[in-house]
């Protein structure tokens, strides 16, 4: 998930500017939500309670990625707004995050996949931690 470098810009490279959240890989990720759903996450021992919305979905202007490289043939890019509200129980506080996603779909076998996700997230003066049940 980037931070943005400016008041309309993000910050394009996770290896030499600020990202609020990067996993090189999904291996990463999926450690991460193991340690979690597994109890050994210390920070996550009581997760918050969350609402997720996604609105807005619409079909990105063609050839779009969002990023650098183009599209491979057969993907589309998808846009969609996202609010995540999310109860901190042991804090009794309510936390609002709210921003944009771009996914590229790809289709394998007749089915579509994720092929890749961007998070941005509009609201990022963070009161605290922010992991990726927040988004």
């Amino acid at each position: 998930m980037p931070a943005w470098k400016g008041e309309h810009q993000i910050t394009q490279n996770p290896k030499s500017e600020l990202s609020l959240i990067y996993y090189a890989g999904r291996a990463g990720l999926a450690d991460r939500v193991w340690r979690v759903r597994d109890g050994r996450s210390v920070t996550s021992a009581v997760l918050p309670r969350t609402h997720h919305a996604i609105t807005n979905v619409a079909l990105a202007p063609n050839g779009d990625t969002g990023g650098d490289s183009p599209l491979a043939a057969g993907a589309v890019a998808v846009d969609s707004y996202w609010t995540v509200h999310q109860f901190l129980v042991k804090e009794s506080e309510v936390e609002v995050f709210f921003g944009r996603y771009r996914h590229v779909l790809v289709r394998r076998e007749g089915e579509l996949f994720i092929q890749s996700k961007l998070t941005i997230l509009l609201n990022d003066y963070l009161p605290g931690k922010i992991d990726f049940y927040s988004l």
